[in-house]
């Protein structure tokens, strides 16, 4: 609200989160049952790793380990072997664990706040601006290609398929430059998703 309620008159871009994106349903990635541990679970294996990497970089190292864990028990899960029987009761505790903490409110409330601002700048009419909300897989330590597709988000959901695609922070600053220059997107949301896995991911 400092935005609105300042002196600035020029446009402006705010930057959300995946949880406000149409699926072609018609909900809400945040709407979704089961989110978020369903959504996490989907994630490939190398997006696991990249956001328990990024978790260390940060110095969250509790997340970080906890996202590794969280990779481990999948994998048990879902390549049995005989020995990974054995350890079979403590993967599924951990999932157990994990769906109760990322299907918490609490846990997850950030995301719903991103949408809760979406909301108030719809209604917004004497600034000119547009809502980016970045795919569910972003991820930086990338390369800039250049290459990115802009999808305009609505309840049809035509914004559907980047909810489980990704772009590396690089390339959306080139998609956020571009529309700081051409303002094309004004009073929209929208996001926007390219090439990943060029590098370790």
């Amino acid at each position: 609200m400092a935005i609105v309620r300042s002196t600035y008159q020029g446009p402006v871009i705010i930057i959300g989160g995946a949880g406000s994106l149409y699926y072609k349903n018609g909900v809400q990635l945040c709407d979704d049952e089961g989110f978020a541990f369903k959504h996490w679970y989907a994630w490939p294996y190398v997006h696991m790793e990249y956001m328990a990497t990024r978790m260390f970089d940060h110095g969250q190292t509790g997340f970080g380990y906890f996202i590794r864990l969280f990779k481990w028990a999948k994998s048990n899960r879902e390549n049995p072997g005989w020995f990974s029987w054995l350890f079979r009761p403590w993967a599924n505790l951990l999932l157990w664990k994990a769906r109760q903490m990322l299907t918490n409110p609490d846990t997850v409330g950030l995301i719903f706040c991103s949408r809760l601002a979406l909301s108030m700048w719809e209604g917004v009419k004497d600034i000119q601006w547009s809502f980016l909300s970045p795919p569910w897989q972003l991820r930086d330590k990338g390369l800039r290609t250049g290459k990115y597709k802009v999808l305009v988000d609505d309840s049809a959901g035509s914004a559907d398929p980047a909810i489980n695609n990704g772009i590396y922070n690089e390339d959306m600053a080139v998609a956020i430059v571009d529309e700081v220059e051409n303002k094309k997107l004004s009073y929209k949301h929208w996001t926007c998703t390219g090439p990943v896995g060029l590098r370790e991911w």
